[in-house]
């Protein structure tokens, strides 16, 4: 197909990210948005929410961040304002998760936001905009890292899964799922809520971060676990390697701690030991979709539902400039629609 482009003539208020006196200053300012082309459409958005990689935005990270003003957000939930395609009218519930949005492009925390047609997808019916969106990409993530555990045909009685960050929206998520399955899970967390979050869930045991990574530099530790999803690396990551048992997958999926890892060769040869790294921005189109048919059928009968702080845009710049605190668990869903 051709590419047409069309004018257009939209204000709207953006959380943005500039440049003052060569240090990264967020606040809420009117952006507007001057041509479309016909591949792709306008979304009105309803709910963003603040991932991680948002905070690393809003202080300027030169990977992530590279012009000035840069609209944040890399999740919108919203409908159809403009559209060009057959595939998405006017009206139209639709999502923009785990994309490069927010990156390459101004993000969701904005009134309006334009993207290119493949990052688009419809709601899945069995679910509210609200829904998604405080699961969001991390949501998204941690369905991915379980479906990736089940291709390895792991035995959910034959020990119990680890997932570490278990405080946060992708720790969360994950573990529902798993205990939904059946699976035991060994939750990790540095945060003083774990107990809290996870007590009387059957099948959940809890380990402090700090108890978790005081293990000793063997190569190789006792065999423990049958699958992990780390949310965190650095150290963590290393002690999870070195418990895995045999032929055991671990899914990594962040690093918050540290992007690096001191671990031997021999978890990988002696037990055959799979690393499977987690990047939710190159799923398919048809991993995402199986992706939202796991999460749409489970979502209503997960035992464990991330606690959602909900805020207004103005709101969130203020999480992200620090001065009011992010919470220690859960998801900051932002209420794009409400924020006027």
């Amino acid at each position: 197909m051709d590419v047409e482009t069309f004018a257009i003539d939209l204000s709207y208020f953006a959380l943005t990210l500039t440049r003052s006196e060569d240090q990264p200053e967020l606040k809420v300012q009117k952006m507007h948005m001057g041509a479309m082309t016909n591949q792709e459409i306008v979304i009105r958005v309803s709910y963003s929410s603040i991932n991680y990689k948002d905070q690393l935005m809003s202080k300027g990270n030169p990977g992530l961040v590279r012009r000035f003003p840069h609209v944040l957000g890399i999740d919108a939930v919203g409908s159809v304002v403009i559209s060009h395609s057959t595939r998405f009218k006017v009206g139209d519930d639709v999502m923009v998760i785990a994309t490069p949005l927010g990156q390459n492009i101004p993000g969701g925390l904005a009134e309006y936001v334009k993207v290119p047609l493949d990052w688009v997808m419809h709601v899945p019916r069995k679910m509210t905009s609200k829904q998604i969106a405080s699961l969001g990409t991390a949501g998204y993530t941690a369905a991915l890292a379980f479906l990736e555990l089940e291709k390895s045909n792991i035995i959910t009685k034959e020990g119990p899964v680890l997932i570490t960050g278990a405080c946060g929206g992708v720790g969360m998520t994950a573990a529902s799922l798993l205990l939904a399955k059946g699976y035991e899970i060994e939750v990790v967390s540095t945060s003083t809520k774990l107990n809290d979050i996870y007590d009387g869930c059957k099948g959940a045991s809890c380990l402090g971060y700090d108890d978790f990574i005081k293990q000793n530099s063997f190569p190789l530790l006792k065999p423990k676990y049958i699958g992990a999803i780390e949310n965190v690396g650095g150290r963590a990551l290393s002690v999870a390697l070195r418990s895995m048992k045999e032929s055991s997958k671990l899914c990594a999926v962040g690093m918050v701690v540290s992007e690096k890892i001191d671990v031997s060769i021999m978890p990988f040869i002696l037990r055959g030991i799979q690393l499977q790294g987690i990047n939710a921005e190159i799923s398919d189109n048809k991993t995402r979709h199986l992706v939202w048919d796991l999460i749409s059928n489970q979502y209503f009968a997960l035992p464990i539902s991330p606690s959602i702080r909900e805020c207004t845009l103005s709101e969130a710049c203020e999480y992200m400039r620090g001065k009011n605190p992010l919470p220690g668990r859960g998801r900051v869903l932002v209420n794009v629609a409400g924020s006027n």
